[in-house]
């Protein structure tokens, strides 16, 4: 009598070599995976960035059609914690109260360095514009 074999479903050929598969195409997605990751992380600061830049910009517009003086002190204050994520900043202001509109532009470059891509920077600008009320 000959012993049963197992057939159909769930029976598979022995194959030599099929062992470190899975661990050598995990080694060579897993730099991807990292750089992508990193990536995204700065990406999301930059936004937060760029959302204090705008901030900042827009209460110094603020400020500069309250009062006739200190809108980029405020815009600087605004930005001094953020160094992180907004980097170092300049405000200009383009036109004050009295007048028409404060207008005031702030500007910051950021660094960052990334992996497998080097060291970059990133320029973030906003200009915030309001009509006089003095």
């Amino acid at each position: 009598m000959t012993p049963p074999t197992r057939s159909g479903r769930g029976s598979r050929p022995e194959r030599c070599g099929d062992a470190g598969v899975a661990a050598v195409e995990f080694a060579l997605v897993l730099p991807i995976l990292v750089m992508l990751l990193f990536v995204a992380i700065t990406a999301g600061t930059i936004a937060v960035g760029q959302l204090a830049v705008n901030s900042a910009a827009r209460d110094a517009a603020r400020v500069g059609a309250v009062t006739s003086e200190g809108a980029c002190i405020l815009a600087l204050e605004r930005l001094e914690g953020t160094t992180a994520t907004a980097g170092t900043a300049t405000c200009t202001e383009i036109g004050l109260c009295p007048g028409t509109e404060s207008v005031i532009r702030v500007d910051t470059q950021r660094s960052v360095s990334l992996p497998f891509l080097g060291d970059r920077t990133f320029e973030m600008s906003s200009t915030a514009r309001y009509r006089c009320e003095i």
